[in-house]
């Protein structure tokens, strides 16, 4: 029987390093190559995830941009309306009411 134990095993140093790579790999430090596969595909998902929030997030802030710029125009075109509108009414007529001016009654 002692004859042939080494020759299964391959001596006690073989054993001590198949000891410590079958430990590694419960352990979860060494991975398949079918597992290593599956990681790189998850993390090039995430990076595509990424990618994708990152350029719906700049999109959506253009239209935010967008709209508080319309929002300052139509304000501008108010305001040239209601000028215009009071020009004509200074010759004593009544001006038009605060709420199509947009200004606040109270500060009126």
């Amino acid at each position: 029987m002692h004859d042939i134990l080494p020759l299964l095993t391959g001596g006690a140093g073989a054993l001590g390093i198949a000891g410590v790579w079958i430990s590694l790999f419960l352990a979860g430090r060494l991975h398949s190559d079918r597992e290593f596969r599956g990681l790189e595909a998850e993390r090039d998902w995430w990076r595509n995830a990424c990618t994708s929030k990152d350029a719906a997030l700049n999109l959506e802030r253009r239209a935010a941009n967008d709209a508080a710029r319309a929002g300052t125009v139509t304000n501008q075109i108010l305001t040239a309306l209601t000028t215009v509108v009071a020009e004509r009414h200074s010759d004593g007529r009544q001006a038009p009411p605060a709420v199509m001016t947009g200004k606040d009654e109270t500060t009126a």
